[in-house]
């Protein structure tokens, strides 16, 4: 049982995530092990469907521009002698989450490498991050496996359970920030089609300085998309289910006094006075009872992902 689910713990973080057998071997559905197993496993599935809009952004990425989906940890830490000593047992989701496997039966703990950087606790948004550059002593939970977030990252979920990715289509996003700066990609089609060649797509890059936050659209690589322009209408074309209702800041060094909305009269005009203006609504708590770490909710913010990009969420502290 412990084999079984520590093997759903880690393959939710492969992209290809299934679990087959031969028509002769014992099943191994979940509700076979019981109720307890089948909420834990079902707890890691819906972990994974929440990630899928940055699955399906990973997945572009490797078809468009040779981009690993999975990498060792000394692909973004290539002067970190000591990241070449973990290639076995720890691995990379994208640029932005570490994954630590579980190999040792009963292990009540585990040593997990974190490369330099900050790394916050991808299972627990209230504990504060943790310096990288060394190896620390993690207490292992029945629950999950070890995963960490590293600082600067931004990654996009869809958090309202569903019976699967098709019903999920039209559904709003909700971003997570790590810290600041903060980078984060996120590529949309309809996945239903082939136009995204003729330009039918939405690619993004959302920003975070400390205080605004803003998107702008991204400009491929090298790759057989770097000359595809995006239809200018391509937001239309792919109508419904852009909308980010939540973002939730991990992190913060201080408690945000308030948060605006504010809307100019195109994308070039930030520089000066905003047309419009809208507090939001937010809750901020100190995380781990840090008064130097918080983390922040902005609900309904009312914006768009794939333009127009003439918004900006403002923080004041």
């Amino acid at each position: 049982m412990e084999l079984f689910l520590r093997w759903h713990q880690l393959g939710i973080w492969y992209p290809f995530y299934r679990a087959h057998a031969h028509l002769t071997t014992k099943r191994r559905e979940p509700w076979l092990f019981g109720d307890q197993v089948t909420q834990l496993v079902r707890d890691q599935v819906t972990a994974r469907y929440q990630l899928l809009p940055m699955w399906y952004t990973l997945m572009a990425e490797w078809a468009f521009m040779g981009l690993p989906m999975l990498r060792p940890l000394w692909f973004n830490a290539i002067d970190d002698d000591a990241s070449y000593e973990h290639v076995d047992d720890h691995f990379m989701v994208g640029d932005g989450i570490l994954v630590r496997a579980v190999t040792k039966s009963l292990a009540k703990t585990h040593q997990v490498y974190l490369p330099p950087g900050k790394w916050f606790n991808f299972w627990n948004d209230s504990s504060s991050a943790k310096a990288g550059g060394r190896t620390i002593k993690f207490s292992l939970q029945a629950t999950s496996i070890p995963v960490f977030v590293r600082q600067g990252q931004i990654l996009f979920k869809k958090m309202r359970p569903r019976r699967g990715s098709h019903a999920m289509a039209v559904d709003p996003y909700t971003l997570f920030v790590y810290g600041a700066p903060a980078m984060g990609r996120v590529y949309i089609d309809d996945s239903q089609n082939h136009d995204f060649q003729k330009g039918a797509f939405i690619y993004d890059r959302l920003e975070f300085d400390g205080t605004v936050l803003h998107a702008q659209p991204e400009a491929w690589g090298p790759g057989p998309m770097q000359n595809v322009k995006r239809q200018s209408h391509a937001r239309t074309v792919l109508q419904g289910g852009l909308r980010i209702e939540r973002v939730v800041l991990v992190g913060l060094p201080a408690a945000p006094q308030g948060a605006q909305l504010l809307w100019y009269e195109d994308a070039t005009a930030e520089a000066r006075f905003p047309s419009q203006v809208r507090n939001l609504s937010m809750t901020a708590t100190s995380m781990s009872g840090d008064k130097s770490s918080w983390l922040l909710t902005i609900k309904d913010p009312a914006v768009h992902l794939g333009g127009p990009y003439n918004w900006a969420l403002k923080l004041w502290f």
